[in-house]
């Protein structure tokens, strides 16, 4: 799963900026899996309920796609 960090940090209001490095992230691994684990429920199109696990919690980047024509 691949989430924005921004979008992450102010939804969760766990800080993390764009400044975060990796370090600092692992030092949150607990409460990021905390969050996580609290706020996501996937289950299968029967409704049965998925096992679900964290593992390794990494920062990337990433290019923004395009979501719409660009003008010319």
């Amino acid at each position: 799963m691949e989430l924005p960090l921004s979008d992450f940090s102010r939804a969760s209001g766990i800080d993390l900026g764009d400044d975060t490095m990796a370090k600092q992230l692992a030092a949150r691994r607990a409460e990021i899996s905390r969050y996580l684990t609290a706020h996501l429920r996937p289950t299968t199109l029967q409704g049965k309920a998925w096992i679900v696990a964290f593992g390794d919690i990494v920062l990337s980047q990433a290019e923004k796609a395009a979501t719409a024509p660009t003008a010319n």
